[in-house]
């Protein structure tokens, strides 16, 4: 199977009716919020990414930023056109853009596709109302269910863009959120845990006290409760976290919330953290000393040891006897086989996690 690369392009903060209290679309996307684009950018913007580009990947021009269907229809005509021939011409597959779910219609529907887009990516954030509407978000879950179900009559893939931790939020919406999400079965999910970027309304509420962010660490408990439901589902999630862009990186732009360059990271190391106490309860019925061998995918070496090898170290604790690690790229990822004292092996995977 090819691997996928998007040729992401950003053009923020563009047909959006309104800020919503968490948004600014110039500082996380680090492009100006009302430059728009000459045919001559945009095709030199595609060329610089196509020469990094192996051959070999299924490569989508990717519209990121903004809702994309509520740009001027000559704007999204002229984005369109471009990249729909590069398509033609072979050197993409497709085109992918992201938009709001209350900009869904039948006849956009039919104007997207004419031009060969092959992915939409709807930012549901939430699907709590009290949520949404705190957020300003302008659009209900109502309106997501219903650009779902219109999506699904073409041939598009869809995602669906979650943001947890939001003004009104909890760990049970959220998990409400992913659970009614799998249920609209979307191709796949990105999860963003909300941040209080600069000049932006929750910055100010923030300030003045009345919005409280997420830790980093009750923004990667939440996150891998929501995971562990795509996971069930056999949804992927594609992204935990927000890119860190050269803005972000811009001391100022983030004023508070659970932001951390690999995020993801610390998802599958908290989860990995669960499946080996699980191992070590079923090991402390048997005695605490003796040889325990773990095999794991090599890919997930780093989240099985935490930081600064502190899984390892929980382990060694309530263990005296020798841990020894196997790397074996004929296990799949998120999985644990363990052994103790030359016993039966025992597998152990994420989904067998319960919800906390």
């Amino acid at each position: 199977m090819k691997a996928h690369v998007n040729l992401a392009i950003f053009v923020p903060h563009q047909g959006c009716p309104k800020d919503c209290i968490f948004c600014n679309q110039s500082r996380i996307t680090g492009a100006e919020r009302l430059h728009r684009y000459t045919e001559a950018e945009i095709k030199k913007m595609i060329e610089t990414g196509l020469s990094t580009i192996n051959r070999n990947q299924n490569v989508e021009i990717a519209f990121f930023g903004g809702s994309f269907t509520g740009l001027p229809r000559s704007y999204q005509r002229l984005l369109l056109s471009v990249a729909q021939g590069y398509i033609q011409s072979g050197q993409v597959h497709g085109i992918r853009l992201s938009t709001r779910p209350d900009y869904i219609t039948p006849s956009i529907m039919e104007f997207l596709v004419s031009y060969g887009v092959t992915t939409i990516e709807l930012g549901a954030q939430s699907l709590d109302e009290e949520v949404l509407l705190r957020a300003k978000r302008g659009h209900t879950p109502e309106h997501v269910e219903k650009a779902v179900a219109t999506i699904r009559q073409y041939p598009v893939q869809l995602g669906l863009q979650l943001l947890p931790g939001l003004p009104g939020d909890t760990l049970e919406k959220s998990v409400l959120t992913a659970r009614q999400t799998a249920e609209l079965a979307p191709d796949f999910v990105r999860i963003y845990p909300a941040l209080v970027i600069e000049d932006t309304e929750l910055a100010i509420v923030y300030r003045e006290g009345m919005y409280h962010p997420l830790t980093l660490e009750e923004s990667v408990k939440w996150v891998g409760e929501m995971w562990l439901v795509f996971l069930k589902a056999h949804i992927p999630v594609i992204r935990m976290g927000l890119h860190s862009s050269e803005d972000l990186r811009t001391p100022g732009t983030i004023l508070a919330g659970p932001f951390h360059p690999s995020f993801r990271q610390l998802v599958e190391e908290a989860l990995y953290k669960r499946l080996l106490k699980r191992m070590m309860e079923e090991i402390s019925d048997t005695g605490s000393t003796g040889i325990l061998e773990l095999t794991i995918h090599p890919a997930d070496e780093t989240s099985l040891r935490g930081r600064r090898n502190c899984n390892l170290r929980m382990i060694e604790k309530g263990f005296s006897g020798q841990v020894i690690l196997r790397l074996d790229p004929r296990c799949s990822r998120r999985q644990m086989n363990w052994r103790f004292n030359h016993g039966k092996e025992v597998l152990l995977t994420f989904l067998d996690l319960n919800f906390m």
